[in-house]
């Protein structure tokens, strides 16, 4: 969604021998993200609520492209084409998952840390930029862990089946839990 936001800057008066310069403030929309977590039987749902927000700007989003990944993406397709009129490109998870990853790594201090056995401290968190090779664990329905060598390289070294969705299951079974 578009949020209005306010900005002040200094501009520096080219003719004026004053250092302080003029502070304008400016105003302007910026777009914010808004994620939700729910289960996919409700996505037919969501596609409507998306559409219904849209209201008279719904026509902005038709013809355009979105990028998904996941079984998902396959499973999913024609619902978000239909009722959205979004033109659907599926990407390989995993690589998706690496440039993710790295842009945060790039861009967001104090994301990934290293472990040092035996010195002191023994965890220390970066700052920013990407230190190779790393190890990524994603925890999905299953768990893969992924050697990263580079932006555009890497190998799963291990990882299991169960994972989130084995968790789910038998914790359905295990207790009366319906939703999450």
């Amino acid at each position: 969604s578009n949020v209005p936001g306010r900005r002040r800057t200094l501009s520096q008066d080219g003719c004026s021998e004053s250092s302080e310069g003029n502070l304008q403030d400016e105003e302007f929309k910026r777009s914010r993200l808004h994620f939700v977590k729910f289960e996919t039987k409700h996505i037919t749902n969501l596609t409507h609520y998306i559409k219904d927000c849209m209201g008279d700007d719904a026509n902005v989003v038709a013809g355009r492209t979105i990028r998904v990944t996941g079984g998902g993406a396959y499973k999913y397709t024609e619902l978000f084409e239909k009722v959205l009129g979004l033109t659907i490109i599926k990407e390989d998870e995993m690589g998706c998952l690496i440039k993710g990853s790295n842009f945060l790594l790039n861009n967001i201090p104090n994301e990934a840390f290293s472990f040092k056995k035996n010195e002191n401290p023994e965890i220390t968190f970066q700052k920013t930029g990407c230190e190779f090779p790393y190890l990524l664990v994603n925890i999905g329905s299953g768990v893969s862990l992924l050697k990263v060598h580079s932006d555009e390289k890497f190998e799963r070294v291990g990882g299991t089946a169960m994972g989130g969705g084995t968790f789910w299951g038998l914790g359905s079974l295990l207790t009366s839990a319906q939703g999450f």
